[in-house]
């Protein structure tokens, strides 16, 4: 529509014009004159130079459904004579603190935010799979510590509980699993089904992880990594590499512990904590993660 979205340019022919080169001082020469690839004709040209000129998915927010896509489409089928893509994925926009995540307005974030705040994009993954991508999602810090959680317990499971790899793929909760993916990408089903397995007592240890492995194959939550590279994804330290100053600490907790005088073990996870450390009690006995 004429003037909807910007100001009215003179030099388009019909409102639905879009530029494929836009000529100017900047840019490469070419048969059309000097300029560059619009920012339309540059997706399509990426595409089929390292995709082919056919997709089976293309992504993408939900407000570049109007314009930037139908662009695609229409050029791209105009120089092969070909169908584009088989399935568009649009998803809905990220709130955050119920206010658009924008970065003009303040409220963009990016991994390096998330980073600094003890977070992994695995934590971030898993909490954009715990929602639809056709649902308006809202971001909070709690909601993706909440997410921490989750995928912690999950590593743990995988890395530390049970290591055992004899176990089979559960055919049952497999197929529920396909099932909630084949349904329009539902991801939040998906991960539900992931905990009813991870709560089924019916189910041994070493057939849960394989299942859980399978499921990872599809969510991508980083529960794939060699042992040891998922046990220092967790922050855990081994006892040989812990200095023997944070191991006086650890071995003051445990004494206070022992006694019961808990004000002395408060005391001492605290300098713990000041000195980059964090304690656990598990019935193996106190895990030791870098914070």
């Amino acid at each position: 529509k004429d003037g909807a979205r910007i100001e009215v340019n003179p030099e388009k022919k019909h409102p639905a014009d879009f530029a494929v080169w836009k000529k100017g001082d900047l840019g490469w020469s070419s048969p059309w004159g000097k300029g560059f690839p619009g920012w339309h004709i540059e997706c399509s040209a990426m595409a089929i130079a390292t995709l082919g000129k056919q997709i089976d998915i293309h992504t993408g927010g939900i407000d570049l459904m109007p314009t930037h896509h139908n662009a695609e489409i229409a050029q791209s089928e105009c120089a092969t004579g070909k169908d584009f893509v088989k399935y568009w994925i649009h998803s809905e926009h990220i709130q955050v603190d119920s206010s658009k995540m924008s970065k003009s307005e303040g409220t963009g974030l990016t991994l390096r935010d998330l980073y600094e705040k003890g977070f992994a994009a695995t934590d971030y993954r898993y909490w954009l799979l715990t929602s639809h991508y056709r649902t308006k999602t809202n971001f909070t810090f709690e909601a993706l510590e909440g997410a921490q959680t989750a995928l912690t317990r999950l590593k743990r499971f995988v890395y530390e509980e049970c290591i055992d790899e004899t176990g089979t793929i559960n055919e049952t909760y497999r197929q529920k699993f396909v099932a909630a993916i084949n349904e329009d990408l539902d991801t939040p089903k998906a991960i539900a089904i992931l905990w009813e397995l991870m709560k089924d007592e019916s189910v041994e240890a070493t057939d849960k992880r394989a299942t859980v492995l399978e499921f990872d194959s599809v969510l991508g939550l980083g529960l794939d990594l060699p042992i040891d590279e998922g046990i220092a994804a967790l922050g855990h330290v081994s006892q040989n590499d812990i200095p023997e100053e944070i191991q006086n600490l650890i071995d003051t907790r445990e004494a206070a512990r022992v006694a019961r005088n808990w004000a002395e073990a408060d005391k001492a996870r605290e300098a713990l904590k000041i000195k980059g450390y964090s304690i656990e009690d598990t019935p193996e006995g106190p895990k030791i993660s870098i914070v």
